[in-house]
């Protein structure tokens, strides 16, 4: 078990203690959203059914759940082999698979599995391929595949099996039609035992004897789950290597009696049919079977007639007319489990299979195969099989039977006439496909006895049978409470390393799941509904939200009108862009400033202080002498008119063209009402300048309306932009409001009423009048009312202050970022919109030589929620579980603010604290076992 990189030694403030185990939480959280990345590129779509609720609520449980996504989705589902692989060697890194030795076999057969594939054949003896090359001249080559994985199977292969493909129609039939080369996977010790009896029987023939490692077949009794495994890994080795030869690929079950002509039947149909599949029967009389027999001691070869085997295997696997066979633990073997039902006519057997024998698949058939894994082939034909592929299912006149001795484990089940039974059978059936093949039976002609007595089953019953089928065919819906933890993993997902590199495709995932969801109306409760609206909107299926909406009646009427509300002003911003580029006569490129301001107090912020700063040489005039400004006003008519009514608005017009949107009064009021959450509401608002921006390919300032700007701030902002910063973003004072009003007040104006505001006198006010929550902010002893969910740090430290923020609104944002494809998310900005335009390759700058101070007017008292106590390292990390990696990384980036006049005493660890702030939050990638 890996040990994580020690932190620094606990400080005064900031107790390391709790370091490792956030750090052990974290990396358990981070490895499964590593699985469902895997999932998600693998093509996994049904990773739903495994999503866990995240974070973690019980660490033992996760790891739990993390193997059944792994073992279910990404194995037998997506057939990832690799990435399969890597989530287990990081489980068993971490300790997690001490004690679980299926877990831990899974992983050693993985691991032995990857490192064979494409390479069965290497080890032949350069006489032994001449010899092989000579006698196959003009023959089609094929590869004939035979699994010994334990000493039952070695004797059932010696004494039964081979006995009875021996005579003319047997081997010797297909050796004179195919070049074959047969591939033998043998437990270790009986290597050497296969190999000279087949090179004594087959002289001539090309015998690949690879061994199988004891740790894979050794041990007492190879439990079997496990065996099944290990016996399908290595058939779908040997699948490989015939379609890496371009060969035909034919198979043989060590533990099976083959009736007479196997073969020679097998070519015929061959020459019609690429793919052949059948069902074995099983058989389990070894005294009867040796009584019936028919020997031939001149090739040593023992015979039987297909109807007679056929008829052995209604006394074991099919007692009665109808009988249905599920396999033992079928929640272990997942989708590869063995399903089968049984109809007993007078002269036949028809067998509803999903596990068949692969008796014969053509080389131009292999071709078009899936490169996908699979863990048990005969399981998963349908799966393997390309997507127009139409397999021949043996039928009476083929003469083909195949009898497997002794029945696997799993209970079978008289049907008794009772057509109840069908449909939860039927639902067991995992994939559309499977049940298609499932509904196609082999077909087996059976030799009674005279005296025997059968009869047809009921046609009524068989119909009720197909009828129970054809739902089978529908595709697998998830319930609401699995889209919505699927939903939730997936935002965990988005927001993780894994997520930055990968925003398009868990939106579209999103989405996927959204519209996967049941909601129509009554399938949804309020809260839920309410839950799948916001998702909607996060994954910009806006339409989808709207019409979810629409269903949930009076409960979601708010969200309903309002998105319809928010879209309608949408699209007129849309038309207003396309407007805009009409008109203008050359290519002078935009740049959108966007505030919203609505109310008596915040438009006098705005208006009175916000927009005379903005005023300041060095702000919107430095702007508009390099772009072509538009200010986006979002607002209420009312304060429209207020606003285009103040002086600073026609100074403001000199600079920048203003396009208001205006939204309904009345939406303040039901908001209230509906109890919908202020800043969601704030967020779409905020959105209508970002896709005002988007359509003009424009760069983006969001500038709070509620703070004042230090003169050249976005100057030095787009001179940044302008040498290759995608976004700018720096830490704000919060300032009181008083206090704040009253300095400003007592400067001087410029002759158009602009608050000229130099950096360092900017600066330095603020930060001798913090408010409440600027103060809560400081990591000082003295500091005993710590705010709950800090955005940000603040350090006193010679000079000035050190901030270290995680949270960061975008106060900038690049033309490049805001032209290309990106999914908004809708609500605050100051959340989701940057990882949004960031994705993974976008250059975030952070602001750290104050080259923009900006002041804000602070929150009214009781928005903040404050610990009764100093510093706590949990309850810091917890207020971020939901943050994006974009933000976490943020963190690293120090902003330090120079003053000769901070009010705090100066922290000696500073430092320290940072780099044990930064350990708690650490976020883990893994890539094919890497970190």
């Amino acid at each position: 078990m890996t040990k994580t990189a020690a932190a620094p030694a606990s400080t005064a403030l900031v107790d390391a203690k709790s370091i490792d185990g956030l750090q052990r939480q974290q990396k358990l959280l981070d490895l499964y959203l590593f699985a469902v990345d895997c999932c998600l590129r693998s093509g996994a779509q049904r990773w739903w059914r495994r999503a866990a609720r995240l974070p973690f609520p019980d660490a033992v449980k996760g790891i739990e759940d993390l193997k059944e996504l792994c073992l279910q989705e990404l194995l037998y589902d997506a057939g990832d082999l690799a990435s399969c692989r890597a989530v287990y060697e990081l489980l068993e890194e971490e300790g997690h698979l001490e004690g679980d030795d299926r877990g831990q076999y899974l992983l050693d057969l993985l691991r032995f599995i990857e490192a064979k594939l494409g390479r069965m054949g290497e080890g032949r003896a350069f006489a032994d391929r001449l010899r092989f090359a000579a006698t196959g001249i003009g023959k089609r080559a094929a590869v004939l595949s035979v699994v010994i994985a334990d000493d039952r199977s070695f004797s059932n292969f010696m004494e039964l099996c081979l006995p009875s493909l021996a005579g003319e129609e047997g081997f010797k039939r297909l050796l004179g039609q195919r070049k074959v080369t047969f591939l033998f996977s043998v437990c270790q010790h009986r290597v050497a035992d296969i190999e000279t009896h087949m090179k004594q029987r087959l002289p001539g023939c090309a015998i690949v004897c690879q061994s199988i490692p004891d740790r894979l077949a050794g041990g007492p009794v190879l439990h079997e789950v496990e065996r099944d495994w290990l016996v399908g890994a290595l058939q779908y080795l040997h699948l490989d290597e015939a379609r890496r030869r371009d060969a035909d690929f034919l198979s043989i079950n060590p533990n099976a009696i083959y009736a007479a002509g196997f073969f020679k039947q097998v070519l015929e149909l061959a020459q019609r049919r690429t793919e052949i599949l059948s069902a074995a029967v099983w058989v389990s009389n070894r005294g009867y079977i040796d009584e019936s027999f028919q020997r031939n001691e001149a090739d040593q070869s023992k015979s039987m007639s297909a109807g007679l085997l056929a008829h052995m295997g209604i006394l074991v696997g099919a007692p009665t007319s109808c009988s249905t066979f599920i396999e033992g633990f079928v929640s272990d073997r997942g989708p590869t489990a063995h399903l089968r039902l049984t109809w007993v006519g007078r002269d036949h057997l028809a067998v509803h299979t999903t596990c068949h024998e692969i008796v014969f698949l053509a080389h131009t058939s292999l071709r078009k195969t899936s490169r996908r894994f699979s863990i048990r082939p005969s399981a998963e034909m349908d799966a393997i099989l390309a997507p127009d592929a139409a397999p021949h299912f043996v039928t009476a006149e083929d003469g083909i039977v195949i009898g497997e001795l002794g029945l696997p484990p799993g209970s079978i089940d008289d049907v008794a006439g009772d057509a109840k039974k069908f449909p939860p059978f039927a639902a067991l059936l995992p994939r559309p496909r499977q049940a298609a093949f499932f509904r196609q039976p082999v077909r087996l002609a059976v030799a009674r006895p005279a005296d025997e007595q059968a009869a047809d089953p009921p046609e009524a019953l068989h119909g009720a049978f197909l009828a129970a089928l054809q739902k089978a065919d529908d595709i697998l819906r998830p319930t609401a409470g699995q889209v919505l933890s699927a939903l939730n993993a997936l935002h965990q997902y988005e927001i993780s390393e894994y997520g930055m590199e990968n925003m398009a495709g868990a939106v579209v995932e999103g989405r996927r799941l959204v519209d996967l969801c049941p909601s129509g109306e009554g399938e949804l409760d309020v809260a839920e509904r309410k839950v799948l609206i916001r998702a909607a909107v996060n994954v910009d299926h806006v339409g989808k939200a709207i019409a979810i909406a629409k269903d949930g009646g009076e409960g979601t009427a708010f969200a309903h009108d309002f998105l319809v509300k928010m879209m309608e002003l949408k699209a007129a911003n849309v038309a207003q862009a396309q407007r805009l580029r009409g008109r203008s006569l050359w290519r002078r490129s935009y740049a959108v400033i966007g505030s919203i301001a609505w109310g008596e107090a915040f438009v006098d912020k705005f208006m009175n202080y916000h927009v005379p700063s903005l005023l300041a040489e060095g702000n919107i005039r430095a702007l508009a002498r390099r772009k072509r400004v538009i200010l986006s006003i979002v607002t209420t008519e009312r304060d429209r008119k207020r606003i285009a009514a103040h002086p600073a608005f026609e100074r403001l017009r000199k600079f920048a063209e203003v396009v208001f949107t205006c939204f309904p009064e009345e939406l303040l009021e039901r908001r209230v009402r509906d109890d919908f959450n202020f800043y969601y509401f704030y967020g779409f608002l905020d959105h209508q300048t970002v896709l005002l921006a988007a359509a003009l390919k424009a760069e983006l300032y969001l500038l709070p309306i509620d703070v004042v700007l230090s003169r050249d701030s976005l100057a030095n902002i787009g001179r940044l932009l302008d040498q290759g910063a995608d976004c700018c973003a720096v830490a704000g004072i919060e300032c009181e409001p008083a206090d704040l009003r009253s300095w400003l007040d007592g400067r001087s104006r410029g002759r158009e009423g602009e608050l000229d505001l130099p950096a360092d006198e900017l600066l330095t006010a603020a930060i001798a009048i913090p408010d409440a929550y600027h103060r809560s902010l400081v990591m000082t002893p003295e500091n005993r009312a710590f705010c709950r969910h800090a955005r940000e740090l603040v350090w006193a430290l010679p000079g000035g202050l050190a901030i270290h923020s995680i949270f960061m609104h975008p106060l900038a944002i690049s033309a490049r970022l805001m032209s290309r494809p990106f999914h908004p998310h809708h609500e605050n900005v100051d959340y989701a919109l940057l990882p949004r335009l960031l994705q993974n390759d976008g250059r975030l700058t952070v602001l750290q030589k104050a080259e923009m101070v900006i002041a804000q007017f602070g929150a009214p008292a009781g928005r903040e929620d404050f610990l009764d106590g100093g510093f706590s390292l949990e309850t810091f990390v917890q207020a971020h579980e939901a943050d994006y990696a974009a933000h976490r990384r943020n963190f690293a980036s120090r902003q330090f603010f120079p003053s000769g006049k901070v009010p705090y005493p100066p922290s000696g660890d500073c430092d320290e604290e940072v780099a044990l702030v930064q350990a708690a939050l650490k976020r883990y990638r893994f890539r094919n076992g890497m970190r």
